[in-house]
């Protein structure tokens, strides 16, 4: 057997770095890892079923890694939902070869595969773990209903023989009724792989199937076509989910009995109507599976989801309070009555799903006519479906959209532009869609009237795409009218977002030295501002008026040195030098070379002179030993461009300077300001004077172009154009004046800077874009994923590359709301700095439900900090930090039971996959029955072995007694 020291031999999980996973987390992680080998070893089949954010796969990667050593030649094959949870392994694969893998040069690598042909094309050679998407299975074939079979069949040998040979019998085309043809031609490909596979003697060491809740329905074609291609080609099984009972116990047999193709069933197939048939169940799984929930542990104590989560069904449960909304409401819930229950629209009649429905989430035809270029690629008003039991595809349920419109869609909008074409020009009214803004509005951009601040970031969840982009313009109109709001409070002024309010900044006729490092942010990616009336996106495009003041601070322009250190007061400090005398002291050739090489580029001038004078009169100017002098030549190596550093004095005349000497040397830029008035703001950088440590003076670099450029790119900019229109002679001071002040708006700027600061190792390691040394770092003048932020974000099936997204929602600041659907279900971490999770549309199973909440509740989340910090600051002061969970519905409407049903659902999921079932703390629960609870049967086994209810990984190593 395995056992952990042979684990930590071939890696080390607490990775490199500053920030490593925690002592817990890394023993979990070691336990699953060799437990899993275990259980594979002994029973060829394991189910690794760990919570979200507990590292299900690294825990795999360790799998493979510990496979391989014993047998280099294994064939593995993982099996992923869809292509961002491919791009999640291949990540964390990174992360494993760069970081955890003791082994510096592994045999093995992990390599993605689009689909089905272009694996069995590649030869799937024995160095390589093949990454498959599981709609991979969905359709290896496509048959057009335009063509006839014999034309269908030709067609699609065309395309495989290549990859199958003779294994692909060409004369004999599928048969069977005319829907079932596409079927029958998929199979026909299954066979003829499994065929090759005969031929070439091949079968898989090891199969991962990730979210292994998509084989739950046996029965469609994407599963017919996997079980097909694998029956008894498999030696062991690695299935991993969070949520093994996605839609029901149900689950766990369809999955475990079926792929693997035993004689005698894995688990008991049920059903569990008894406490002897939980016990049973319970035994079976023990054997199998490795299950952890998530606990927040500080400083002794442990805090698990009942502690933290607060699902709230009651906050926004809205009523209609306006007779327009409660007629409107009233007559869309009569004529649903007709709908519900015609047999053209359900086979079930009564059988209603919420989120198949129009009405219960906007009223209003938010796709109509204003984003064509989305509804070609996804059609008129397309729903997300939800998960069902059917035998339609898994991957057709969760992500492909229906061609036709929900069975309201017409009556609802037909409805709706009655009601606007009376004149009043709006749609109907929504009590939910309007309510829930305001509680959105008031997290993300506060109130001043309530000294409100705002800033907290929410994740959206919606069913219809309708209900993203409806949600996404509201809240951007609101997030508009804050930023006039702010103009007239704080600066007295009404914007005038076509013309600005005529302050010119003039270019210079020859920018080409510039062009190294300044960013044209007018390539800022404007689908979003386009798909949603953004005032300050569009007056930030190029040639138009924000965009030619943000081109001010660029160097060569009047603002260059707003946000620039003064490296020359800097030094002057650290070697004790007075500042005037310092400058007095400085070679005239320095600066007339200055001068002759960068005349009118003030930034670039500054550290020319800076430069020089360190390089070859340290002790002179600035009172530097040799020591220090070395330091501040390398760190400022690293800093500044390789102009500066790479250029020479020239041996040329003094020249007449045409400008003042303390324009360069003496000027107090932004962060002068703030280093002064740290206590007051509550902002301290890394790197202060005197502090000899290279890195903290490169992550005092990155954050301060960070911050300045997120100023710069985010509304803020329209508060550093009024301070410099107030103040012209002293705009570095107006506009410190407004940060520093008790507005809401600059109370939420500084915070966002003081997280940037204080979570900077956290944010480098695990969300920021560049993943290169902060020395290289320190050198960038910009950063790309900063661009195209928005306080909303909305993101649907389709809306191609999310990485920029991520990243943003993920460091302080904007987005405040990210609204979507199920898109982001899972796959993705947003969790850094996010902990507030809304239902807009409930989704189906507690098994979706978990998943979506799994997206901000992992390890180094925002919740898991505020927990840290409400412990070790022992507040008395409230309760503690909430992961605030939100299912905004209609009280007085179908939707209320959907809300309450799921919600039941995921608490009798909760009881069955992690709670306690010690006699002790169900004492008081007797009255809720095995379908709640496991029973006394169960229990007694569990007390028994001394054993914690869940499937401790520790009954599986060598040290467990069991």
């Amino acid at each position: 057997m395995i056992c952990i020291d042979d684990v930590r031999q071939e890696m080390n999980l607490a990775g490199k770095g500053e920030v490593t996973a925690s002592k817990s987390m890394v023993l979990l992680q070691e336990e699953g890892i060799a437990a899993l080998c275990n259980i594979l070893e002994k029973r060829q089949v394991a189910y690794l079923a760990d919570e979200v954010g507990l590292g299900k796969t690294m825990q795999a990667l360790g799998v493979i890694a510990m496979m391989r050593r014993k047998n280099p030649q294994a064939r593995i094959l993982i099996i992923s939902p869809r292509e961002i949870v491919q791009n999640g392994w291949q990540n964390e694969f990174a992360n494993f070869r760069s970081s955890i893998s003791i082994d510096s040069a592994l045999n093995w690598k992990v390599v993605t595969r689009d689909n089905l042909h272009g694996w069995l094309s590649g030869g799937m050679p024995l160095c390589e773990v093949s990454l498959l998407r599981h709609t991979s299975f969905s359709r290896p074939a496509f048959v057009s209903s335009s063509m006839d079979r014999r034309q269908a069949w030709h067609a699609i040998c065309e395309q495989w023989q290549p990859v199958l040979g003779d294994c692909l019998q060409k004369t004999v085309i599928p048969s069977g009724p005319k829907e079932e043809f596409s079927f029958e031609c998929n199979m026909a490909l299954a066979d003829a792989t499994v065929r090759r596979f005969g031929q070439e003697k091949v079968h898989f060491d090891l199969v991962i199937v990730d979210e292994a809740q998509c084989l739950r329905n046996k029965d469609n074609q994407t599963n017919n076509v996997l079980f097909r291609v694998f029956q008894n080609r498999v030696v062991n099984w690695l299935f991993m989910s969070a949520t093994p009972t996605h839609s029901g116990v149900g689950n766990l047999p369809a999955v475990m009995n079926h792929y693997p193709c035993r004689k005698e069933e894995v688990i008991p197939k049920g059903p569990y109507r008894n406490d002897e048939g939980y016990s049973a169940l319970m035994q079976a799984l023990a054997r199998h599976m490795v299950r952890r929930p998530r606990t927040y542990v500080v400083d002794d104590r442990t805090f698990s989801k009942p502690d933290y989560r607060n699902h709230d069904s009651q906050k926004l449960a809205l009523r209609c309070d306006t007779t327009l909304s409660a007629l409107t409401v009233a007559l869309v819930q009569k004529k649903l009555v007709d709908i519900v229950y015609d047999p053209a629209v359900s086979t079930r009649p009564g059988f209603f799903r919420a989120g198949y429905l129009a009405c219960f989430e906007s009223l209003d035809g938010s796709l109509s006519g204003r984003h064509p270029e989305k509804l070609e690629e996804q059609g008129s008003e397309d729903e997300m479906l939800g998960d069902s039991e059917s035998k339609t595809d898994f991957f057709q349920e969760q992500q492909h959209h229906t061609k036709h419109d929900a069975p309201d869609m017409g009556f609802v909008n037909t409805l709706s532009e009655s009601f606007k074409n009376k004149g009043l020009g709006q749609h109907l009214p929504h009590p939910k869609i309007d309510k829930v803004v305001d509680d959105l509005a008031l997290h993300a951009f506060g109130l001043p009237s309530q000294s409100i601040v705002g800033g907290r970031k929410t994740l959206v969840f919606c069913r219809r795409i309708s209900s993203v982009y409806a949600l996404q313009q509201r809240l951007m109109n609101r997030y508009i009218a804050g930023i006039e709001d702010r103009c007239k409070r704080v600066w007295g002024k009404v914007i005038d977002w076509e013309n600005g309010h005529g302050l010119e900044m003039a270019v210079p006729a020859d920018d080409s030295l510039n062009s190294a490092v300044q960013v044209d942010e007018a390539n800022d990616d404007k689908s979003q501002a386009e798909a949603v009336d953004n005032l300050f996106r569009l007056a930030c495009r190029e040639k138009q008026w924000l965009h030619r003041f943000r081109s001010s601070f660029s160097d060569g322009n009047r603002n260059a040195l707003f946000f620039e250190e003064n490296w020359f007061a800097r030094l002057c400090a650290e070697g004790g030098a007075e500042l005037a005398e310092a400058m007095v002291r400085i070679p005239p050739s320095i600066m007339s070379s200055a001068f002759a090489h960068y005349a009118g580029y003030k930034r670039r001038m500054h550290r020319y002179i800076v430069w020089h004078c360190l390089k070859s009169h340290a002790g002179e100017v600035f009172g530097l030993d040799s020591n220090w002098q070395e330091f501040w030549l390398l760190v400022l190596r690293n800093i500044f461009s390789d102009e500066i550093t790479g250029s020479s004095v020239s041996l040329i005349g003094q020249v007449k300077l045409r400008f003042a000497s303390t324009a360069l040397l003496d000027f107090r830029s932004f962060w002068t300001t703030v280093e002064e008035n740290k206590a007051a703001v509550g902002i301290s950088l890394p790197g202060t004077v005197g502090e000899q440590a290279a890195e903290k003076l490169y992550e005092r670099q990155v954050l301060k172009t960070l911050l300045y450029r997120y100023m710069l790119l985010s509304d803020h900019l329209v508060d550093l154009y009024f301070a410099c229109i107030q103040c012209p002679d002293e705009p570095v001071q107006a506009f410190f004046n407004w940060f520093s002040s008790s507005d809401v708006d600059a109370e939420r700027l500084r915070k966002i800077c003081r997280e940037w600061i204080s979570n900077r190792a956290l944010i480098f390691r695990s969300a920021y874009a560049e993943k290169r040394p902060l020395a290289e770092l320190a050198r960038l003048e910009s950063y790309d994923y900063l661009h195209a932020m928005e306080p909303v974000m909305a993101v649907v099936g389709g809306s191609g590359k999310r990485d920029r997204l991520l990243q943003q929602f993920n460091t302080p600041g904007m987005p405040f709301v990210v609204v979507c659907t199920d898109t982001l279900r899972e796959g993705v971490n947003l969790h850094l700095f996010c902990d507030r999770v809304m239902h807009f549309g409930v989704a189906w199973t507690s098994g979706d439900l978990e998943q979506r909440i799994g997206r901000v509740d992992r390890y180094f989340s925002a919740i898991e900090r505020s927990i840290e910090l409400h412990v070790t600051q022992q507040r008395q002061d409230g309760e503690l930090p909430k992961l605030d969970i939100l299912y905004p519905h209609l009280r007085d409407t179908l939707e209320k039971r959907q809300v309450e049903v799921v919600l039941q659902r995921k608490d009798e999921s909760e009881r069955l996959m992690d709670s306690s079932l010690s006699i002790e703390n169900h004492a008081s629960s007797q009255d809720i029955g095995v379908d709640a609870y496991f029973g006394d049967a169960v229990r007694a086994v569990v007390h028994a072995k001394g054993e914690h209810p869940q499937f401790s990984a520790k009954r599986h190593l060598p040290a467990a007694k069991l």
